[in-house]
């Protein structure tokens, strides 16, 4: 596995050499855009509709849309000066509680490795954020591009993730409530939590069902030598229930938890 940036963590008089990872494998479908008739790769041609004729990559430049419609002209020289020096150093400003951080801001996640030689300073820090359930906020500079990240212990490996921007992140949409909720619709849904709560979470036990299809589709169509479609669609309906409803489904619920396969895992430290 290729590494994708290699530098140190630093902190205090402290720098420790390692290694980032990838820690995530997206395993998207790969749909490509096919003709219809030959079922050969569409192909996208550079077209100015001003000029009325197609483009080569050295005919074109980059822009950013102004709010008056004009365009303001980025050359190559000026976007080298504006992109941030690559740095080697992933300074940490300073350690919070974890449960302090909103999942909103968590972008993509990377295994910290060490370097060889440094591996006891790495395993101390591990250690110690794992015992003091801290997270480390620091920024470097990866891909051309500043990043804010946290770091935290995660099984045997610290893990590090990058965080979005807070102008990234989109308002929250107004949501107007019609009616309010009374008290003992508040109490029975805490009851049918409280029961259907676990103490561990198990990510295995979830399948992405139209992956495991599509390859099922895939390696029959193979075997068949036909190629087969399948279309689906499913409608779904809202359904809005009174406050009387909603207090007999929550008490149901509570009265007869609702049964669900779970699997037998050791509890996270």
């Amino acid at each position: 596995m290729k590494s994708v940036w290699e530098g140190s963590i630093s902190f205090g008089l402290v720098s420790i050499p390692i290694r980032l990872y990838s820690a995530v494998r997206p395993h998207a479908p790969g749909f490509q855009l096919l003709c219809a008739t030959c079922k050969e790769p569409v192909r996208y041609k550079r077209w100015c509709e001003h000029c009325n004729k197609e483009i080569s990559w050295d005919q074109t430049v980059k822009g950013i849309k102004l709010k008056d419609g004009s365009y303001f002209i980025i050359t190559p020289e000026n976007l080298k000066k504006l992109k941030p020096e690559k740095t080697d150093t992933i300074s940490i400003d300073y350690f919070i509680d974890v449960a302090l951080i909103p999942f909103i801001y968590l972008d993509s996640h990377y295994y910290t490795v060490p370097v060889q030689k440094h591996e006891k300073a790495y395993q101390v820090l591990l250690k110690a954020m794992g015992k003091t359930y801290k997270a480390a906020v620091g920024t470097f500079v990866m891909h051309e591009k500043d990043h804010v990240c946290i770091i935290t212990a995660y099984d045997n490996v610290l893990l590090l993730t990058t965080l979005n921007y807070k102008y990234e992140i989109k308002e929250i949409p107004a949501i107007k409530f019609g009616s309010t909720s009374t008290g003992k619709e508040l109490t029975l849904a805490q009851q049918l939590i409280t029961q259907l709560s676990h103490d561990f979470f198990d990510i295995s036990s979830y399948k992405n069902s139209f992956l495991a299809k599509l390859v099922k589709a895939i390696k029959t169509a193979q075997t068949s030598k036909k190629t087969k479609k399948v279309s689906a669609t499913k409608k779904i309906k809202a359904q809005e229930s009174s406050e009387n409803s909603l207090i007999t489904a929550l008490e149901s619920s509570v009265k007869k938890p609702i049964k669900h396969k779970q699997k037998t895992s050791k509890k996270s430290k």
